[in-house]
């Protein structure tokens, strides 16, 4: 069964998390907070990634879009945390963190959320523009 959002069904602008591809049984998870109308509403935004991510049987990468992220959306630590903490729980199925488009802005909640992962996580987090790339031509 596939998550259904219900802040996404009313307004699909709500949140930017999305299953974008599966390749080899390996899942791409796609996030750009900038496009994201509700990127400060924590219980949605954990709604949904937890949601997503429980009807994903195989392991999978994160993205994580910077592009257009401003001190708005790097302000908002307690849903950085919450991730982190989703993180943490699914650390068995998380492949890669990839990062795309990083910015000076990032760096604000990465810095916090990092003190939350541990070392196996944080190992796991790479900065990387090429991965839509690649996911387009495979």
């Amino acid at each position: 069964m596939v998550y259904e959002c219900p802040w996404c069904k009313v307004n699909p602008n709500s949140h930017s998390f999305q299953l974008i591809k599966t390749i080899l049984d390996i899942s791409y998870i796609y996030c750009k907070p900038a496009s994201a109308e509700l990127y400060n509403d924590t219980e949605s935004v954990t709604n949904h990634f937890n949601g997503l991510i429980s009807d994903i049987p195989n392991k999978w990468v994160f993205i994580l879009d910077c592009q257009d992220f401003t001190l708005k959306h790097a302000i908002e630590l307690g849903i950085a945390k919450e991730i982190a903490t989703i993180l943490y729980r699914n650390q068995e199925k998380i492949l890669n963190i990839v990062i795309m488009n990083p910015n000076a802005y990032i760096d604000i909640p990465l810095v916090f959320i990092r003190n939350f992962l541990n070392e196996e996580i944080n190992n796991k987090i790479i900065y990387n523009d090429r991965i839509l790339q690649y996911l387009r031509y495979n």
